[in-house]
């Protein structure tokens, strides 16, 4: 291959432009936080949080409910990474304050209904999914791959368990496995039962 020479004035030329664009300075760095509307701060939480940069989140929510504390979406999200980060208090306070503002938010009920049960609440955990499903039987949470209303199911099941309601705990088992059926009258029954729960838990949770 033949290489073509170029001219002193060509090679003056490509390096008047090559340093011009060494010496313009790059934006790369996003504005402060101080700076964006709530708005654009859950955007950028919920970004952080789907990339599990959950620290980073949380202060993308925090500052979005400092700037807008009638926002519910930043409550939803602060009280989200808060729980992904186990700590059920400030997740609780958030989407308490949220649920106030906004008492049919979908994210906030779900996410109340998996605190609940955690926290041993397993009556209110049942109140929260239920009416969480009556309202959006289909629920899916869009910012965390693969938690659905299966994983409201299963939960269900856990709670209706760990309260010694075993007719309504089958049943939601029975919704995410139909074929599954076993007597809960019967201790061997409750065995199998709860057997079949924690299976579920490790498919769907």
């Amino acid at each position: 291959m033949r290489f073509r020479l170029l001219t002193w004035t060509q090679v003056v030329l490509i390096l008047g432009f090559s340093l011009m664009f060494i010496g313009c300075p790059k934006d790369d760095n996003p504005p402060p936080s101080e700076d964006l509307d709530p708005v654009t701060l859950v955007r950028m939480g919920w970004s952080s949080f789907e990339a599990l940069d959950y620290i980073e989140a949380y202060g993308f929510f925090e500052e979005a409910v400092r700037k807008d504390s009638n926002f519910p979406d930043a409550f939803s999200g602060a009280g989200w990474t808060a729980y992904e980060m186990a700590d059920l208090e400030a997740a609780r306070e958030h989407w308490e304050a949220g649920l106030v503002i906004d008492a049919a938010n979908f994210d906030i009920r779900a996410g109340m209904g998996f605190l609940e049960y955690e926290s041993g609440n397993y009556s209110e955990s049942v109140v929260m999914f239920s009416g969480l499903l009556v309202d959006n039987y289909n629920y899916r949470f869009t910012h965390l791959s693969g938690l659905d209303y299966f994983d409201i199911h299963v939960t269900l099941a856990m709670d209706y368990y760990m309260q010694d309601l075993m007719a309504e705990s089958l049943l939601e088992v029975q919704f995410l496995n139909p074929i599954f059926d076993t007597d809960v009258n019967t201790s061997e029954g409750v065995d199998e039962l709860i057997v079949e729960i924690e299976r579920l838990n490790s498919v769907y949770r």
